[in-house]
């Protein structure tokens, strides 16, 4: 029903509407500078190498208000991709496909509950007689084929088989169903190639009822059906993306087509302005530009959800997924196309690559340009991400690190309970994870440092895995990045294979192996228990025990663990140095019993605190489990190493702090998002004996947000500052009379990067200007007297 009144509410405007060609954003209700953050992205992913190129669009009330055209639809010949280039638009097929169905049944011609078998009589069988085209049409036949056809083809043979298409067809009515129609929804490319036949067999052509039904009448003169009717010179390459991020062209155009005839599952060439006129014809109720294409009830039964009918169903309409939720039906292509449309905004959105193997930003392009359509959108806010929290000089919490031989979790249930913000990679992307580590030319300090080093997140979680081939994966230079960020005060946790992963070796090997981080200097046991359960005990006087209470025996059951690791104590109390038991196995009769399950290891006050948990109580939701890995975290974050002090700030002297982190000069770095620089200077003690008047002044030639702190006793914070200049000004002065001796500046930077989730691809995605992952510069001066 949510649906169903978002289309009639709609269908009043956009029903004789004729899709204009641009309009400004606002005069449809966006906010441009939001709308901009989508394009960020997309942007973004080009220019990262990502996606080698992509079309976008969107329209709103019957307006496009964003067509852009970035990359190249021929990398080799160096050919750019233009607003009006074409595409394989793949299964976006199918939501044509079932409108070329509900055309038959406004025409009177089939019933969507009837047998396939009343339409292709080689259907008409005991095992399929059951399956409806309202099945085929919801992935609901209980169809076990999962090929498009069954191959090897029939051979050309004009008179033994004069239509190929249904030819083809016949012959996937020889295979038996493996489900009860309607039992079970399983994507399925056949059924759709079924719906084309039958299509033919009824009209005589499917691609001529789509032209002359749906094409012609809404003017989507460009799209077809099949590649040899495309115009070859305006479509892309498909290109395939390599194990070490570089792309191979896969289809090319003049390619022969992939199959030699149409197909219902996949095949239309389109533009993005085509489509979309497809799809302003659905938000119209089935009218586009006064000529009525479909029925309103053929509309409603493709764009709503089949569960009532077909419960199943309950994500599929007819050729769309469809969010009961909020009515939003969208639907991708295997080569990288991806369309929405959200009827409660009457928008339309779609981002067109041709790539295989690579990630794509199109879940959060949708997110983006859904929220640039709310109104009173806040734009004050380079620093709209800050709460409390973030004063602490931390970007986020915690950066988890998952991935290709890792665990790819992206849910941590104890930074959640806690609410610690983070992030995480958990692609499988090889490339895409060194990027972020290691750094890229837009972000050289790499997603873990801020500009001088400095660690941005508290802490880096390492899941469980493969610790060997994850650090290999990293290479040198992404090992170097992660002993950086403990080395310069971030702390480290790890489970499992992050336990191993944090040490030097395994067991009594003694050469430090080349693909662990070291930062944990000593060796780590391997326990031999594989898929287990185990019980830890936290001894009197663990850390843990001022975060969390386990109860009067201080224990906690049945926790997983699969060739996990452990510390003997024997070994801990002789020969290692600053090591703590968290706590300890109870495994009666195994060499692990009393050993080391949880154990930390900090050095000195400039470097983090590492914890290190053998096994794996980080996946539970509730109980005492989580409070281990609650507690484990939290002991973790308190032990982050005490800033740097950037420098002793000399009277009268200016200090430009305006380097990159590729330039290694950390005490002249700029100053990263939701960062910290600390300095020091002396006031003098007056010839009068009186306090000295002191200026303080902080520049910056760039549009930014920065904070000026003073303070006595020790390093000056927000929460702790005795004097402060905060605001949007450029220069920013603090002028007082200060006590002789020692003092403490701070310049915090209240201004970030903004992020958002990209579940699908991984990882985290930055919306806007990168250009702040570099830092910002400014300059900090101590003057005796006023102001000049």
């Amino acid at each position: 029903m949510y649906l169903y009144a978002s289309l009639a509410l709609s269908e009043w405007a956009c029903g004789n509407t004729l899709l204009s060609h641009f309009d400004e954003p606002a005069s449809v209700g966006i906010d441009e500078a939001a709308l901009a953050d989508a394009v960020s992205i997309i942007r973004d992913s080009v220019d990262g190498n990502e996606i080698p190129g992509a079309v976008i669009l969107v329209a709103r009330r019957g307006k496009v208000v964003l067509h852009q055209a970035f990359g190249y639809r021929d990398i080799d010949e160096q050919v750019r991709l233009q607003k009006d280039s074409l595409f394989r638009m793949a299964s976006n097929s199918k939501a044509l496909t079932a409108a070329g169905v509900l055309v038959l049944v406004d025409d009177g011609l089939i019933d969507l509950d009837e047998p396939i078998g009343t339409y292709l009589p080689a259907f008409a069988n005991e095992s399929w007689q059951p399956v409806t085209i309202r099945h085929l049409l919801t992935h609901t036949s209980g169809s076990p084929i999962d090929r498009l056809f069954i191959t090897p083809l029939l051979p050309r043979d004009a008179d033994k088989y004069p239509n190929r298409l249904i030819a083809e067809v016949n012959r996937f009515a020889n295979t038996p169903l493996k489900e009860s129609p309607g039992n079970k929804y399983s994507y399925n490319n056949a059924g759709y190639n079924i719906l084309a036949a039958m299509i033919e067999k009824i009209t005589g052509s499917y691609k001529q009822h789509l032209r002359q039904r749906i094409y012609e009448p809404i003017g989507m003169l460009e799209s077809c059906n099949h590649e040899s009717d495309a115009d070859n010179a305006r479509m892309s390459t498909v290109f395939v993306r390599q194990e070490d991020g570089s792309w191979k062209a896969g289809w090319k155009p003049h390619d022969p087509p992939n199959w030699p005839f149409p197909r219902g599952s996949g095949g239309m060439v389109s533009s993005a302005l085509d489509y979309t006129k497809f799809c302003q014809m659905l938000l119209g109720g089935g009218v586009y530009n006064g000529k009525r294409v479909l029925s309103k009830s053929s509309v409603r039964e493709m764009t709503g959800v089949q569960v009532e009918r077909i419960p199943a169903a309950k994500n599929y309409g007819l050729g769309w997924k469809v969010s009961e939720k909020n009515g939003v039906f969208s639907h991708t292509g295997s080569d990288g196309t991806y369309v929405f449309v959200d009827p409660v905004r009457e928008l339309i959105g779609m981002v067109l690559t041709q790539t295989n193997g690579t990630t794509r930003p199109r879940e959060n392009f949708r997110v983006l340009v859904q929220r640039a359509c709310k109104s009173g959108i806040d734009r004050s806010g380079e620093i709209r991400n800050i709460n409390e929290g973030r004063f602490d000089g931390f970007y986020k919490d915690i950066f988890m690190d998952g991935g290709k031989y890792l665990t790819s979790r992206k849910t941590l249930h104890a930074a959640n309970s806690l609410t610690l913000s983070y992030e995480y990679y958990a692609g499988t992307d090889q490339s895409k994870q060194n990027e972020l580590l290691i750094g890229s030319d837009y972000d050289t300090n790499g997603v873990l440092l801020y500009p001088d080093g400095q660690p941005r997140f508290k802490m880096l979680y390492v899941n469980g895995g493969g610790a060997t081939r994850h650090g290999e994966s990293l290479t040198a230079n992404g090992l170097d990045r992660i002993r950086e960020f403990y080395f310069n005060g971030g702390s480290y946790c790890g489970s499992c294979a992050g336990s191993f992963f944090s040490g030097r070796n395994v067991d009594s090997r003694t050469e430090p192996r080349e693909s662990y981080l070291n930062i944990f200097p000593y060796n780590t046991f391997n326990t031999g228990m594989k898929n287990v359960r185990v019980a830890h005990v936290l001894p009197k006087g663990s850390p843990l025990l001022s975060y969390r209470q386990f109860g009067a025996n201080n224990r906690v059951d049945d926790i997983y663990h699969n060739n996990g690791n452990w510390l003997p104590t024997e070994t801990i109390s002789s020969s290692m140095k600053n090591v703590e038991i968290l706590a300890t196995y109870d495994k009666p009769g195994h060499k692990v019993d009393g050993g080391a399950a949880i154990w930390a290891y900090k050095q000195e006050t400039g470097v983090g605190r590492i914890v290190n948990i053998g096994c794996h109580p980080e996946g539970s939701e509730s109980g005492d489990k989580l409070l281990l890995t609650e507690s484990s975290f939290l002991y973790a974050l308190d032990g982050v190493g005490t800033p740097m002090i950037k420098s002793h700030l000399e009277l009268n002297q200016v200090r430009q702090m305006d380097q990159f982190s590729q330039d290694n000069q950390p005490q002249f770095a700029r100053i990263g998002g939701f960062q910290y620089h600390h300095f020091t200077f002396t006031v003098p003690p007056s010839s009068f004996g009186d306090n000295q008047r002191v200026t303080i002044e902080l520049k910056s030639n760039e549009s930014t947000d920065l904070h000026l702190y003073l303070a006595r006793e020790s390093m000056a914070f927000r929460k702790n500052a005795t004097h402060m200049a905060t605001g949007r000004q450029d220069t920013k002065q603090i002028t007082r009379k200060l006590t002789p001796g020692l003092w403490h500046a701070s310049v915090f930077c209240a201004k970030s990067v903004d992020a958002i989730e990209d579940s699908v691809a991984g990882f985290y995605r930055t919306i806007g200007d990168r250009s702040m992952l570099q830092g910002l510069s400014y300059s900090i001066e101590v003057r005796q007297g006023r102001g000049k």
